[in-house]
C-alpha cells in the first residue's frame, strides 16, 4: 500500500487516482498520521479479475518445448 501526505495528494491527485484505478490502495497521512484510505472500487477490481481470467482463457495452447513436462512445471512451481 502506498502512503502519501495530504499536501502531496492535493498536488498529484490525478496520478494517485490513476494508480487507484489500476488496483493500488493509497493511505493518506497528515503529519505522519493516517487520516484516510483510498481503495479501488469493486467494479475496478472485478474488471481486473475479468481481464486476468480472459488472459488465461486466451493463453496459447500447444505442445511444450522438448524435454519439458507438465509434471516438471508443477514441481518447479511448488519450490
Amino acid at each position: 500500500m502506498r502512503k502519501i501526505g495530504s499536501y502531496e495528494l492535493k498536488t498529484h491527485l490525478s496520478e494517485v487516482l490513476d494508480a487507484v484505478e489500476h488496483g493500488q490502495s493509497v493511505l493518506v497521512t497528515r503529519h505522519g498520521k493516517a487520516i484516510a484510505q483510498i481503495l479501488p472500487s469493486d467494479k475496478a477490481q472485478r474488471r481486473e479479475a475479468n481481464e486476468a481470467a480472459e488472459a488465461i482463457r486466451n493463453f496459447p495452447r500447444g505442445k511444450l518445448p522438448k524435454g519439458i513436462t507438465v509434471r516438471s512445471l508443477i514441481e518447479e512451481g511448488r519450490r
